[in-house]
């Protein structure tokens, strides 16, 4: 699993002209509704340009980054497309998406 934080980019483009910048923080980890959560997707369109980032903790393993990376992408996604995916299925998105790459032979 080692092999997986390499393949989170500085940047992940979510539309054509759209980027997330990625960034990592030492210690990132704060509580929503009783949870512990290791990242969030940051959007501020006051600013110029508009921030938009994927903030992830650097004190997880490599598989749970990926996974919280991906999490992140999709409310990266929900923001972009104006969509609303209700949480418990971006839950379930990011583990059923992991095990599709690594099944069919994307990640290691």
């Amino acid at each position: 699993m080692a092999s997986l934080r390499k393949h989170i980019k500085p940047k992940t483009r979510i539309k054509h002209n759209i980027a997330y910048e990625t960034v990592w923080l030492d210690h990132f980890e704060t509580t929503k509704n009783g949870k512990k959560v290791f990242g969030e997707c940051r959007f501020n369109p006051e600013t110029n340009p508009p921030i938009r980032q994927i903030v992830l903790s650097a004190d997880q393993s490599d598989s749970e980054a990926f996974k919280t990376y991906v999490h992140e992408i999709f409310h990266a996604i929900e923001t972009e497309y104006e969509i609303q995916i209700p949480h418990k299925i971006i839950e379930a998105l990011e583990v059923a998406i992991l095990r599709f790459l690594k099944l069919n032979g994307f990640l290691k």
